[in-house]
């Protein structure tokens, strides 16, 4: 059995999450524009990470 995890983009979401052939899914490291609480627009950047999954409620788990 292969051990090697490949991450693949999601469609419609190339930019933003990858899953893997181990079923986990990460956010991809980018700038996003803020507002700040007085109105002032400012720019950050995330860092890349992988999302833990959570139980919906209904046994399914979902990424937020």
């Amino acid at each position: 059995m292969n051990s090697t995890e490949i991450w693949k983009p999601i469609n419609g979401f190339e930019n933003y999450y990858h899953v893997s052939t181990f079923g986990r899914v990460k956010s991809l490291a980018r700038k996003v524009e803020c507002i700040s609480r007085w109105g002032s627009i400012y720019e950050r950047t995330t860092i890349e990470r992988v999302k833990v999954p959570m139980d919906n409620g209904l046994g399914y788990l979902q990424v937020k």
